[in-house]
């Protein structure tokens, strides 16, 4: 749907307004940043989390923030949902400039 919204006139742009908790962020970051979301959703979810991490980087790191492939060991906690493309690369900057390169 959100690709097909972007066919119509003036994209029909969409505007969220997102207030949480640390703890809220991390969860929504683990399963926004996953690659089987939309490029819109999981671009706008890491430069979130490049921001948290610059700011705390010891409760954002990548080792309990990331997507469900990189927080639990080699495990999607998606089940058959998942995308099947475990990322190589932890940190929010190392996946931007990995899936993102011409926006670096």
């Amino acid at each position: 749907h959100d690709s097909a919204a972007y066919m119509l006139p003036q994209g029909l742009r969409n505007v969220l307004i997102i207030s949480a908790k640390p703890y809220q962020w991390k969860h929504m970051i683990s399963q926004r940043v996953c690659r089987r979301n939309t490029v819109e959703t999981r671009y706008v979810m890491l430069k979130i989390w490049q921001a948290l991490y610059e700011l705390s980087p010891a409760l954002f790191q990548p080792a309990t923030t990331g997507p469900f492939c990189i927080a639990s060991p080699g495990i999607c906690l998606e089940g058959k949902m998942g995308c099947g493309k475990r990322l190589q690369v932890f940190a929010p900057d190392d996946i931007l400039k990995e899936d993102f390169p011409e926006l670096c």
